[in-house]
């Protein structure tokens, strides 16, 4: 397999979402096993990230500003960003992340689910 045939890009015929996006990554890895990889990839920075803040407050450090630790988590990381606040009792006590996180992850769970069911 040569570079041009690796970066083929899916086909705008395609019968479904993601039906052309193996081509992308060869035949040894399907499109739902990169698209697990990175979602794990991103919560892992984001449960880092409010980890990393918890840490910084108690040690009186520069802390990561809210709108980094809302972004991280808007950018489907809100489920290692619930996971960080509960387990580091963190940010629980802002509105703006006990309503904005879980009703994030609850989007992001919906789009993948419609992501998945049109992939076929």
């Amino acid at each position: 397999m040569d570079f041009n045939e690796l970066l083929r890009l899916p086909e705008a015929t395609s019968g479904s979402l993601f039906a052309d996006m193996e081509g992308l990554f060869g035949d040894r890895y399907p499109w739902y096993a990169v698209v697990v990889v990175v979602l794990l990839l991103l919560n892992a920075v984001s449960f880092v990230l409010y980890g990393l803040d918890k840490w910084k407050a108690r040690h009186k450090k520069w802390r990561i500003p809210e709108s980094v630790l809302l972004l991280s988590a808007a950018l489907f990381g809100a489920l290692g960003a619930y996971a960080a606040m509960h387990l580091f009792r963190h940010k629980t006590k802002h509105t703006r992340f006990v309503v904005g996180v879980p009703l994030m992850l609850s989007l992001q769970i919906v789009l993948l689910c419609l992501a998945f069911y049109f992939a076929g």
